[in-house]
């Protein structure tokens, strides 16, 4: 999977950020469930929160971007 774009930047950075200018309050962390290493990130706004569960970061934020549509 390729997880940079032409400018440098990691693609979960541009998702991150489009999604902090939408006025979306964005956390991350990574854990360990079952021996196997995660990513949990979140996305609230206005009431609405939305969790993802995923092994890469960029999937995990491709996943969130989808949801907060």
């Amino acid at each position: 999977m390729i997880v940079s774009s032409p400018t440098g930047r990691k693609y979960w950075e541009i998702i991150y950020d489009r999604l902090h200018s939408q006025c979306w309050n964005l956390g991350m962390v990574r854990a360990v469930q079952d021996g196997v290493l995660i990513w949990i990130v979140d996305a609230s706004k206005d009431g609405e929160r939305h969790i993802v569960r995923a092994e890469e970061i960029t999937v995990a934020f491709l996943e969130l971007a989808k949801s907060c549509r």
